[in-house]
């Protein structure tokens, strides 16, 4: 299952969800060690965005928390 946020985090002027408030609440409904989360955003470097995709397409984490920043790369099935 992958989720997807418009912003990263709160804006003053946006009334939208945004992706760390949504991680944590995505947490606590799915907590670890059972579920693992990847979560992925424009402002990470492009190496931590490519290993936390792979962890995602590969099965290793079971829900993926992004920004519209992964819809256009994602690859899944």
């Amino acid at each position: 299952m992958y989720i997807v946020y418009p912003l990263i985090e709160e804006s003053e002027t946006l009334d939208y969800k945004n992706l760390m408030d949504g991680f944590e609440y995505i947490a606590s409904e799915f907590p670890a060690p059972e579920y693992q989360i990847s979560i992925v955003h424009g402002k990470m470097k492009p190496r931590e965005k490519e290993a936390e995709m792979n962890k995602f397409s590969t099965g290793k984490s079971h829900i993926m928390v992004a920004t519209t920043c992964y819809r256009s790369r994602c690859k899944c099935t």
